[in-house]
C-alpha cells in the first residue's frame, strides 16, 4: 500500500514494471517491479491544480511512449525519456472553458488526443501541433467520461446524466442513450461491441452494439468512478466513499447478479483501476493509496468455489509484505 499526501486521481500502466498516478498538481512514476514494495522514481510537476488524468500514448508516431496530463486548465506532455533522466514538459497547452477544463482525456485511434471540460464541450487535439482541431458542443453539464467505440465513433458521458454518441468526421451526435438518473461518470467499450456505464447513483447501464438494448445492472452503494475490462472478458468497477469498494462481473450472460467477487481494502472512495501484465490490478483512490491486487488468483478461487459464503484472498500490496483482503 504505497501512500501519498492528497488522493490519487488516477492510474495509467507505463510497462510491465511502472505506472504513473495522477494527484493534486503532480504525477509521480513508481516502480512497482518487487511487487510488495513501490519506489517513486520521479515527481512530474507543473500543473496548478488536481490533475484529473494521464495518458500514456501508445499510437504509433513521434510521440510514441510520451505522457498527456490533463488538470486545471491546462494539457502538459512529458518526454519520459529513459530512467535516471530528468522528466520534461515539453509542451503546455492552455485550455478554455468553465473549470475544471480538463475533466477526462482519451487517446483516439488517429494518435489524436479528446478532451472533455466543464463547459459540458469535448475538444479534439493535435498535441503534437499543440491545435484544437474540433469542438463538439455536447452536454448541458460538465462532460466527464469518454470512450472510443470500434467505428471510430467516440461516446461521451456527462453530469447531466446523457451518453451521446459522436461522428467526430461530420461533428454530428448520431444517439443520445437515456437511462442513467444521475452523473455519467464512467464508460468503456467491452470486447463483444457492446457500452458498459456507470453512475453517481451507483448504476450502470449494459448496452448493445446497435445502442437499442440495454440491460441495468445494481450492486454499488455509492458512486461508480471507473470500469475495466480484464483480458478474461470480466469487468471491475469501483465505488465511492459509502462503498469502498471493487467489484467483478461477468458480462458474458448479461445478467446483473453475475457478481464474481468483491475487494475490500480502500478506506475512502476507489477512482481509479488498471491492469497489469502479470495478472494483478492496481487501484488508486481518494485514502491517498495505491493498492495491488492479485485477480488472477480471485479468479481460481471463485471458479473453484461455491456461490455462496465469504472467500478471504491474501492479496499483495504495494508498500507493506501482504495486505488481507475480503473477497465475497
Amino acid at each position: 500500500m504505497a501512500k501519498v499526501q492528497y488522493g490519487i486521481n488516477w492510474v495509467a500502466s507505463l510497462d510491465s514494471t511502472h505506472v504513473v498516478t495522477a494527484g493534486h498538481k503532480e504525477l509521480r512514476v513508481w516502480d512497482i517491479s518487487s511487487g510488495g514494495t513501490a519506489n517513486c522514481e520521479r515527481v512530474l510537476q507543473g500543473h496548478q491544480g488536481i490533475v484529473h488524468f494521464a495518458l500514456h500514448l501508445r499510437c504509433p508516431g513521434p510521440l510514441l511512449g510520451h505522457l498527456v496530463s490533463g488538470g486545471d486548465h491546462t494539457l502538459r506532455l512529458w518526454d519520459l525519456g529513459t530512467a535516471g533522466e530528468e522528466v520534461h514538459c515539453t509542451q503546455s497547452i492552455e485550455v478554455p472553458g468553465k473549470y475544471p477544463a480538463v475533466a477526462c482525456g482519451l487517446e483516439l485511434q488517429d494518435g489524436n488526443v479528446a478532451t472533455g471540460g466543464g463547459d459540458g464541450k469535448i475538444r479534439l487535439w493535435n498535441i503534437g501541433n499543440q491545435q484544437m482541431t474540433q469542438v463538439l458542443a455536447s452536454h448541458q453539464d460538465a462532460c466527464s467520461t469518454l470512450a472510443q467505440m470500434a467505428d471510430g465513433r467516440l461516446v461521451s458521458g456527462g453530469d447531466d446524466g446523457m451518453i451521446m454518441v459522436w461522428d467526430i468526421h461530420t461533428g454530428s451526435c448520431t444517439n443520445t442513450l437515456v437511462g442513467h438518473r444521475a452523473d455519467v461518470r464512467c464508460i468503456i467499450y467491452l470486447k463483444n461491441g457492446w457500452l458498459l456505464s456507470g453512475s453517481k447513483d451507483g448504476v450502470m447501464w449494459l448496452w448493445d452494439g446497435q445502442l437499442g438494448s440495454q440491460y441495468k445492472w445494481e450492486g454499488h452503494r455509492d458512486c461508480i468512478h471507473h470500469l475495466l475490462q480484464l483480458p478474461s472478458g470480466d469487468v471491475l468497477s469501483c465505488g465511492g466513499y459509502q462503498d469502498r469498494t471493487l467489484r467483478l462481473w461477468d458480462v458474458s450472460a448479461k445478467d446483473p447478479t453475475r457478481e464474481k467477487a468483491t475487494f475490500q481494502g480502500h478506506r475512502d472512495a476507489v477512482l481509479c483501476m488498471v491492469a497489469l501484465e502479470n495478472g494483478r490490478l492496481v487501484s488508486v483512490g481518494n485514502d491517498s493509496t495505491m493498492r495491488m491486487w492479485n485477480i488472477s488468483e480471485a479468479l481460481q478461487i471463485h471458479n473453484s468455489a461455491s456461490s455462496t459464503g465469504c472467500l478471504y484472498l491474501p492479496t499483495a500490496s504495494l508498500w507493506h509484505a501482504l495486505l488481507t483482503c475480503t473477497v465475497h
